[in-house]
């Protein structure tokens, strides 16, 4: 059983453009109450083949306000009411999960699992009232494979991966006035594939190698990208997203999302005066991330590379 209870108080600044003085500011309150139940089992039908199982039922309730919302002369803020909503879900969620011990030292797995969160608040601005995002689900799959080889000197992971998200929560940011909204897409579907092999190649010297790769894509037709040029825009789910560049957002992959990335770490262990003092050097090329939903050259990081000594 779990039991969440939460009251939290927020105060937000606004100050001039130099940063100075302070212009205005609000106060937001939520309040969040949740429970659930959950339970496992596992069961073996053969000793080589077992499969566990699981389900949850959880029930959320949010509310969320804004008690203060004032100018430093003390003049109210123009806010649109109204300026306190509520949120209720409740979701059950379960998982599936059978392995296969095909050698005593390799092993077949599958894992189907469902998800949840539930509804999110945005704070009010002077176009729009209290932004209210649906609860999000999902399903994901996943399955592979992992083996000791090399008696034991080695071990290999790798897996391949699915899952399609049904009113992923986004925030939206932009338009001439810079405003933040909340939204729902309607599925984003995410795929991809996760290689990790280490091994000890000599007593004191261990070599690890892995990588990923991850595609992630937007699927809404009704969400799609217009230019910032078009001024102030008040988002709905259906609106358009203020950017840079006039570009299909429907099809647009998840921000500060890295496509692949691969790494390469060797540790090193020699034993100084007589305490074991571990040098590790770690040799690790990173992947490029999309750090915006927009797809402009500015959008994107380059590949990062680091390299080091650790001694302790």
């Amino acid at each position: 059983m779990f039991v969440f209870d939460e009251d939290v108080k927020a105060v937000s600044n606004n100050y001039d453009r130099f940063g100075f003085t302070v212009t205005n500011t609000t106060i937001s309150r939520q309040k969040n109450n949740a429970e659930a139940v959950f339970g496992s089992l596992e069961y073996s039908f053969l000793p080589e083949v077992r499969v566990r199982a699981g389900v949850r039922y959880t029930k959320d309730h949010k509310t969320f306000s804004v008690p203060y919302a004032q100018s430093a002369d003390g003049t109210p803020l123009p806010l649109t009411g109204p300026l306190s909503k509520s949120a209720d879900a409740s979701n059950v969620s379960w998982d599936l999960s059978p392995s296969w011990q095909v050698q005593p030292d390799t092993n077949l797995y599958l894992r189907i699992a469902t998800g949840f969160r539930a509804p999110s608040f945005g704070a009010p601005t002077g176009t729009q009232s209290i932004q209210v995002a649906q609860s999000e689900k999902n399903t994901s799959y996943e399955t592979g494979i992992k083996a000791e080889l090399f008696d034991r000197r080695a071990r290999v992971a790798f897996d391949v991966y699915y899952y399609d998200v049904s009113h992923q929560q986004l925030t939206a940011v932009g338009g001439q006035s810079n405003q933040t909204a909340l939204i729902n897409a309607a599925h984003t579907i995410g795929k991809g594939a996760e290689l990790d092999f280490e091994a000890r190649p000599a007593p004191n010297l261990t070599v690890n190698l892995s990588g990923s790769f991850n595609q992630t894509r937007i699927q809404d037709p009704n969400l799609f990208v217009v230019p910032a040029s078009t001024g102030a825009v008040t988002f709905t789910a259906t609106s358009p997203i203020p950017c840079r560049e006039p570009s299909l957002h429907r099809r647009q992959s998840l921000a500060a999302g890295g496509t692949l990335d691969r790494r390469c770490v060797s540790a090193l262990r020699r034993p100084l005066v007589r305490a074991a003092k571990p040098i590790f050097t770690p040799i690790g090329p990173t992947a490029a991330k999309s750090v915006s939903s927009c797809t402009s050259p500015k959008s994107s990081s380059p590949p990062l590379a680091q390299g080091g000594v650790r001694i302790g």
